[in-house]
């Protein structure tokens, strides 16, 4: 397993950042939890439009951090 992953884990509150273009533009931001982890991805439950969606390690980043 990748180091990053290694502070995530399912269930964790996490902020997500969807990009647009070729990455490099803001196209939406929003609070989620963790599903599932995988490798270099992980999936994630969005509140806001109460779907599951992919997101790369990158494009997340942990809320409640101890």
């Amino acid at each position: 397993m990748d180091e990053r992953n290694l502070k995530f884990k399912k269930g964790d509150l996490i902020e997500w950042t969807e990009l647009c273009g070729e990455g490099f533009i803001v196209n939406k931001k929003g609070y989620g939890v963790i599903v599932d982890i995988h490798p270099k991805n992980c999936i994630v439950y969005r509140n806001n439009y109460s779907d599951v969606i992919r997101f790369n390690l990158e494009q997340v980043e942990l809320i409640n951090a101890a």
